[in-house]
């Protein structure tokens, strides 16, 4: 009998040993094969495991971030008093359908519960008093126009005084009464020329911002743009500015905005830029490269480096969310969301939104299985597109101490998940390493 592809032709088997080997043959190839199929599905939709050691409490090597108790209590030592909480955090990028938690501790029994929620940790914050209108701000209303200064409003009482300052109604931005019913009235505008603190002064292509006497330069046009509108700013000439004087400050972009500079990406927060660590950590923010403003040499002299941005760190002041579920937008800053007004949308026009919503994932019981307590969150997946960050609650029934904390967030084959792939992969081809837009 011949056998096809025949590795060993010098070696003559008897017809009892030739199914033998085909049988071994198939068998190889078959392993190979499941082998191959193991990998590839390993790649494509691969567990995401989370861990932290509660012996290194700044550890590089720990994935979950900051566990701690409210108020930002630090768990540096892992003691967890019973009926407390501690909160803690976790990036994973995919479509997850299961969360097993498992923690070591000092004792013998299971040790309470855990809950869980998707979402966001910068949109889980407390929610503080809604944005105002910014500072230089223009608007009218049916029975008189104002600006924005001071933290107040100040009125231009007719067209008399409006022509002092060279502009008309149609520079303003219509808003309600009831929309500035809160701000309170300050001195009226006179034709004089007199400048509130705030106010915004355009000469030739360059822009201006009165504070404290001086008149601050914006480092370029489109730093301005990001803030206010063209027609914000009143038209001056250069014995106005020279009435003021000179600052060393440069007004830039506004926080939140994503810049970048040679292969570089960063998050402006403030007079700071962050540098973003990666290509995961940007995409799993829920940013989009298509927002990436490239700045100048000039635009990017101006900042400081701030701390870098990684994916275990909440989002940066001035970020913008929009909550799937009503479509309201809430700006992130100092700790707590601010809800901003459909008035007030247009002075965020350069920082994209980016989609967030709070999502309950369920709570599981710990239980123990040798050494460990453990248990597990189930839910159905493909219903939770709300970021790539969770946020898990343990709460012990007696004093715990925890020596160190797992999560395994495990991935379904599906569609779905072949899609977000194979769309990561296609972002990271084109954005290589380093991070570019």
């Amino acid at each position: 009998m011949k056998i096809p592809l025949d590795l060993t032709p010098d070696i003559v088997l008897s017809e009892r040993q030739i199914p033998v080997y085909l049988g071994f043959r198939l068998a190889i190839v078959f392993a190979f094969v499941g082998f191959g199929i193991l990998v590839a599905l390993s790649t494509i939709f691969p567990d995401a495991e989370k861990y932290f050691d509660f012996r290194s409490y700044h550890g590089t090597g720990n994935t979950i971030g900051n566990p701690r108790f409210a108020e930002d209590v630090p768990v540096q030592d892992g003691f967890v008093p019973a009926g407390s909480d501690m909160i803690a955090n976790a990036t994973a990028s995919g479509d997850f359908s299961r969360i097993v938690f498992s923690f070591r501790t000092n004792t013998g029994t299971p040790a309470g519960t855990v809950s869980a929620v998707r979402a966001y940790r910068s949109f889980l914050t407390p929610i503080s008093t809604p944005v105002p209108f910014r500072e230089g701000s223009l608007i009218r209303t049916e029975e008189a126009s104002f600006l924005v200064a001071d933290g107040s409003l100040h009125a231009f009482r007719n067209d008399k005084i409006l022509s002092a300052f060279g502009i008309d109604r149609d520079r303003f931005r219509d808003v309600t009464g009831d929309e500035i019913a809160d701000i309170p009235r300050g001195t009226d505008m006179q034709a004089d020329g007199t400048l509130p603190n705030g106010t915004l002064l355009r000469h030739g292509d360059a822009y201006y911002q009165i504070e404290n006497g001086s008149a601050v330069p914006f480092v370029s046009g489109r730093a301005f743009r990001s803030r206010f509108r063209d027609e914000d700013a009143l038209p001056t000439g250069s014995e106005t500015l020279s009435h003021y004087g000179k600052t060393d400050k440069t007004i830039g972009f506004i926080s939140g905005t994503l810049v970048s500079y040679g292969e570089a990406v960063y998050a402006v927060e403030g007079s700071s830029l962050r540098p973003i660590d990666s290509p995961d950590t940007f995409l799993s923010k829920g940013y989009l490269w298509e927002s990436v403003v490239p700045l100048t040499g000039d635009e990017f002299g101006i900042y400081e480096r701030g701390k870098l941005y990684t994916q275990q760190q909440p989002h940066p002041d001035g970020t913008v969310f929009r909550e799937i579920s009503t479509g309201t937008c809430f700006l992130v800053e100092q700790g707590v969301r601010r809800e901003i007004p459909t008035a007030i949308l247009p002075q965020f026009v350069a920082v994209v939104p980016v989609p967030a919503d709070i999502v309950s994932l369920g709570e599981c019981i710990m239980e123990r299985e040798g050494k460990r307590d453990s248990c597990e969150i189930t839910w159905n997946p493909g219903t939770m597109e709300t970021g790539a960050e969770y946020q898990f609650v343990y709460h012990p029934e007696t004093d715990t101490t925890l020596h160190d904390l797992h999560a395994r967030f495990i991935r379904e084959p599906n569609r779905r998940n072949l899609d977000r792939f194979l769309s990561e992969t296609a972002q990271k081809i084109r954005v290589r390493s380093p991070l570019s837009p």
